[in-house]
């Protein structure tokens, strides 16, 4: 499995994650370290974003991104390759 590099921005807080099984409408998300996000949330990947979503939380360091907009084919081909 793919692993990327990001960050999830919420407010003025930032954490580094790593991102992976990118798809159109979602992908996973990992914090590096656990972090206290609630609110409106945004993905960068690599120079692209900010990518709003909605978190579907998994574990106190993880959750699945549900994109509020799908993502362009181009992005998820440039980052699964």
């Amino acid at each position: 499995m793919k692993k990327i590099y990001g960050e999830c921005v919420c407010g003025s807080a930032h954490a580094p994650v790593t991102i992976s099984m990118l798809e159109a409408e979602r992908c996973h998300v990992a914090l590096e370290r656990a972090e206290r996000l609630d609110g409106e949330m945004a993905l960068w990947i690599g120079a692209i974003g900010p990518i709003e979503f909605t978190p579907q939380r998994e574990t106190a360091r993880s959750f699945t991104a549900r994109f509020k907009q799908p993502l362009e084919r181009a992005i998820i081909e440039h980052f699964n390759v």
